[in-house]
């Protein structure tokens, strides 16, 4: 059964890696897994490890010795949308953030590339809010974490892949090194919009009921991240690096004992329920209403030509809303 297994890791690291063109892909990935079946049937039929198993270990090597001679890069021919990464850096009460994107989206995948540098006071930093934007049925959603500060502005942070041109998203590629990690930093009107009025995906908020002080520790995790991919680029992850379990991961940093792990967590579009269970909202009400309250497609929708978008969204102030609230931590 190991042979088996590493055949099927092997075929598919090949089909989705390997630099050559379709037919050849397959047609090595397909002779890789055979001769491990082979080689695996052998063994048990006629027990000749002498002859089958050195070949197979050699297939094993060879496929391993090239899995890991792949390393990331920063430098590839980006989607417009990832092209540059945003590079958060703290000094004191100061907060630089270097490409922050603000792009003015025609279509879902359009738009006019505006690139921001934006500077902010630490000791502004007063809320978080979480959105959910469901883009493929109820248990699969792209996790958005939006900072808000004193003045009114918004910085939002979506964990991403970092696509190449012309590339596309596939759930299995993700495991096997084919997309980089980003960290986007964004305008609401930029990354909220696209996704309610551009993709007609399905977007929800929940605001977070959270000491400044521990808004800002949250937010020194994600300007730690975005240093760290400044430094040396990593791969996204299906399973393990990917857009909820990167934040969660953050928060769990903070306070692991309120976060145990749970399927939900890498079933995005149940996080809400999960920290539902876990006393982080108010229950002031069954969860099905929460969520419903928690919607805000429409309202996105209705605010397509607002000049602050993000104040549209959330009825104009920060504290006037009917939104769900997470507690965190626990105890206040």
């Amino acid at each position: 059964m190991g042979l088996i297994a590493l055949g099927i890791w092997g075929m598919l690291a090949i089909w989705f890696r390997s630099p050559w063109p379709e037919t050849s892909r397959s047609l090595l990935a397909a002779a890789y897994f055979i001769a491990l079946v082979i080689a695996a049937a052998s063994v048990l039929v006629h027990s000749k490890k002498r002859f089958t198993l050195p070949i197979a270990y050699l297939c094993i090597l060879s496929v391993i010795a090239w899995w890991s001679s792949i390393d990331p890069s920063d430098r590839r021919d980006w989607a417009a949308d990832v092209a540059r990464r945003s590079v958060v850096t703290i000094k004191k009460d100061e907060i630089e953030v270097i490409n922050v994107r603000n792009f003015q989206w025609s279509g879902p995948e359009t738009g006019e590339p505006r690139w921001e540098t934006r500077y902010y006071k630490a000791s502004e930093l007063r809320t978080i809010d979480l959105f959910l934007s469901h883009w493929t049925g109820p248990s699969i959603a792209h996790t958005i974490v939006s900072f808000g500060f004193e003045d009114g502005r918004q910085l939002a942070f979506s964990v991403e892949i970092r696509r190449e041109r012309g590339e596309s998203y596939h759930p299995l590629a993700g495991f096997f090194k084919q997309y980089e990690l980003a960290v986007v930093a964004a305008d609401e009107a930029d990354i909220i919009k696209v996704r309610t009025n551009r993709r007609d995906e399905d977007v929800y908020r929940y605001r977070i009921d959270v000491k400044p002080e521990n808004a800002l520790r949250l937010f020194r995790q994600y300007a730690d991240l975005t240093q760290s991919l400044d430094r040396m680029p990593q791969f996204y992850n299906t399973l393990t690096t990917n857009c909820t379990t990167a934040p969660f991961s953050m928060i769990r940093a903070l306070e692991p004992q309120d976060f145990p792990w749970d399927w939900r967590v890498l079933a995005s579009g149940h996080a809400p329920e999960y920290l539902y269970d876990r006393g982080f909202i108010e229950r002031n009400g069954p969860f099905s209403e929460l969520r419903a309250k928690a919607r805000i497609t429409q309202v996105a929708r209705d605010a397509e030509n607002h000049p602050d978008f993000s104040a549209a969204i959330r009825g104009q102030t920060q504290r006037s809303d009917n939104i769900p609230v997470f507690r965190f931590p626990r105890s206040g």
